[in-house]
């Protein structure tokens, strides 16, 4: 009963969905099922969420090097408060 639901909700989300969603949707129709219960269903039917990598912006290679100062100024002091 509950694993024709899980498929058929499964199949609706484009494969998207994983047990924590496919877990809402029997809860609002009014269904009695723990999201334990629809991990091992799903576990059972051999289906899984389609994960997809998150994007991550720098790596090793695309570190900022330092640069040479465009100032040239001379922030150096010989006694306190001097400008």
């Amino acid at each position: 009963m509950y694993e024709e639901e899980i498929m058929k909700i499964y199949k609706e989300s484009k494969k998207r969905y994983g047990a924590p969603k496919i877990h809402k949707m029997p809860i609002n129709k009014g269904y009695n099922i723990s999201l334990k219960k629809v991990q091992r269903l799903m576990n059972r039917l051999g289906i899984k969420s389609i994960i997809i990598k998150k994007f991550k912006p720098y790596t090793s290679k695309n570190r900022v090097e330092e640069k040479e100062s465009v100032l040239n100024r001379d922030f150096s002091t010989n006694t306190i408060n001097e400008e």
